[in-house]
Order: C-alpha cells, then structure tokens, then sequence
C-alpha cells in the first residue's frame, strides 16, 4: 500500500492526472435538444475529417463497439 501510495503522489504532482473511470452504462438517456419550428428544414451537418479514408477506416476498426461485444 505504501509503495501505491508512494508512487501516486509521484504521478501526480509530476503533472499526471488521475481519472476515475466508469465501467457501467447509464440507464438514463441524456435528453436531446428540441427541434424549433426553424430547425425543420434544416438537417444536420457532420464536420468533415482532416484524416485520411485509411485513417478513418483504422479508427473505425478500432472502437468498434460491436466487435467488442462479440469479442467479450
């Protein structure tokens, strides 16, 4: 414990900083902002990437959530 505690206060005030992470997925969904009467025929646009097709492609692969789960 003192060797965990020890190197903690190392990392952290060496600049690094601890984050908590949440393993379980919230039930509650965020509420979606409502559309107004100007939205209507307005759709919504995607910023482009700066990155490459392959890039892209790649990243996509990566966080693939349904592969993870099928993984799992």
């Amino acid at each position: 414990m003192r060797d965990y505690e020890s190197k903690h206060r190392d990392k952290t005030s060496g600049g690094y900083i601890e984050l908590e992470i949440k393993y379980t997925e919230d039930d509650e969904e965020k509420p979606k902002p409502k559309k107004t009467k100007s939205d209507k025929g307005k759709s919504e646009k995607k910023d482009e990437s700066k990155l490459s097709k392959e890039v892209q492609d790649l990243m996509k692969l990566i966080f693939d959530m349904n592969m993870i789960n099928q993984s799992m």
